[in-house]
């Protein structure tokens, strides 16, 4: 910081002695004056009576066009991010505005508008396209995959809000505001010079100009760009200063649940031919080629239960938490919106200690390891207390130690809670651990090859995971050799055993 403020004074003084050499070479000061008679013009504008007046009209002008453009640029920049039809409706007007000239604009409003308000009209305009833009952009950078995640847990529509799109608004909006409070304060510079409103610094540098007065009008552009400056920076500390993660997150009354717990859970895709009765309280493993559709399935399943109003719990294959709660946030957020508040925290803190993520429940996601991130991603959906359990490939990308600990850690939750679980996996061995049927599956539709039924565990699924037994190791083999037959394009289905 100190280096910084060393080079910037540096460069100033350089700039002052360049200015000081032309000056006297030439010597001419009404081309160029010397330091000395700008430093006494600095003096004489600041001890005028209508300085202060001019300097705060102009400074409340800019104010007053941030806010007016700023609100119209929110309101169009999210209407254009929410919808293609009005971004594309807007677009035309908003690229005539950016290559209209300021002078034209200014001509224009003289006609139209007082000498006082020239100024904010002229401001405005120039600010709107950018506000708009950086709106729209960041409207539309909200991650889609997170907002199913939303929906899944079913937050309400202002904890979407506040979790999910206003983190992804917030840094467009910060660049585009600051990039237009910097074209507002010059546009209203430039407006007041050629309307000449009563009180106006751009007044001040116009009647100067009309004097020849050199000194005083460069007295005055080092105040106006010494004021935008200082005012830009304050602006930028401001909403530098605005902390995502210290959004209040408004917890959501009891939600009634459905009792899916009692009945079998049933897919039924019409587009593919595929249904399958699920059965209660048990582990079903899906394995089938890459591609055969596994992942539209559980989506399809995800799909179904949302829209028929029952709970269902999702592990992605990335652990889709929310960057801006921490993890124990991000596990009570769930939790929360479906139970009261004080069951989802008591669930909520016994889920940690299961899960052993205790140590690091006050950290951001980007500040654990990515076994705590997809550790954090299964201890919500345990939270969230849905009879179905959908996992898509939740333990991929994890090592052997990483990978034992999880399926432990699920294993240990499902003795706690007993849930309907469907996991889908490329692992087999994984699949024979913790699943206790398998369902081998064929794409192009997707239709079931052969289910295997596994026997009760007798040993914890990270002893089987690194020691398989007998019985899981002939699974595996089973499973193998189908997979591979299909790879080879035979159709399994036509010499399906069960």
């Amino acid at each position: 910081m100190t280096k910084k403020i060393c080079l910037s004074l540096l460069s100033v003084l350089v700039l002052c002695a360049l200015w000081q050499t032309v000056s006297t070479c030439i010597n001419a000061p009404l081309l160029a004056p010397g330091l000395t008679d700008i430093a006494r013009a600095l003096v004489d504008l600041c001890s005028t009576k209508d300085f202060f007046a001019s300097l705060g009209a102009t400074f409340l002008r800019c104010i007053v066009a941030f806010v007016i453009a700023a609100l119209v640029g929110f309101l169009l920049g999210t209407a254009g991010g929410l919808s293609k039809s009005l971004a594309q409706f807007i677009a035309i007007p908003l690229w005539c505005i950016k290559a209209t000239p300021v002078v034209a604009l200014i001509l224009l409003a003289l006609f139209w508008l007082n000498s006082n308000n020239i100024p904010i009209f002229v401001a405005c305009i120039i600010a709107l396209p950018v506000i708009t833009e950086s709106v729209k952009a960041g409207i539309c950078a909200v991650d889609k995959k997170l907002l199913e995640t939303s929906h899944i847990y079913k937050l309400s529509s202002w904890q979407e809000v506040c979790i999910v799109r206003f983190p992804a608004l917030l840094p467009f909006a910060r660049q585009g505001l600051s990039t237009a409070y910097g074209l507002v304060w010059k546009a209203v510079a430039a407006g007041e010079v050629l309307s000449l409103p009563q009180n106006g610094m751009g007044t001040v540098l116009s009647l100067q100009q009309v004097h020849l007065q050199t000194a005083h009008v460069i007295a005055a552009t080092i105040i106006l760009v010494a004021s935008g400056y200082v005012s830009q920076l304050l602006f930028t500390l401001l909403f530098t200063n605005i902390k995502i993660h210290s959004v209040h997150v408004p917890q959501r009354k009891t939600f009634e649940t459905n009792n899916a717990s009692s009945k079998d859970i049933r897919t039924n895709l019409q587009r593919d031919g595929f249904s399958y009765t699920f059965t209660k309280e048990s582990v079903t493993a899906i394995i089938a080629p890459s591609g055969a559709g596994k992942t539209t399935l559980l989506n399809a399943l995800a799909q179904d239960q949302t829209n028929s109003n029952e709970l269902v719990s999702f592990v992605f294959q990335e652990p889709r938490l929310f960057p801006t709660l921490t993890i124990e946030q991000n596990i009570f957020i769930a939790a929360s919106a479906v139970l009261p508040q004080e069951k989802a925290y008591e669930r909520t803190q016994h889920i940690l200690d299961a899960s052993g993520l205790r140590s690091v429940s006050n950290r951001l996601p980007e500040h654990v390891s990515g076994g705590e991130r997809q550790r954090t991603s299964l201890a919500r959906a345990f939270a969230y207390p849905a009879p179905l359990l959908l996992l898509d490939e939740a333990f991929q990308s994890q090592d052997i130690a990483h990978e034992c600990m999880l399926l432990q850690e699920l294993q240990t939750l499902l003795s706690e809670q007993k849930r309907t679980v469907i996991l889908v996996t490329h692992d087999a061995r994984e699949a024979c651990v913790i699943a206790d049927k398998v369902l081998v599956m064929q794409g192009f539709p997707l239709r079931t090859v052969q289910e295997l039924q596994l026997l009760p565990k007798k040993k914890s699924a990270a002893k089987l995971y690194v020691s398989p037994d007998e019985t899981i190791i002939t699974a595996e083999e089973t499973i193998h050799t189908l997979l591979l037959n299909s790879m080879n394009g035979h159709d399994l289905t036509k010499s399906k055993s069960s």
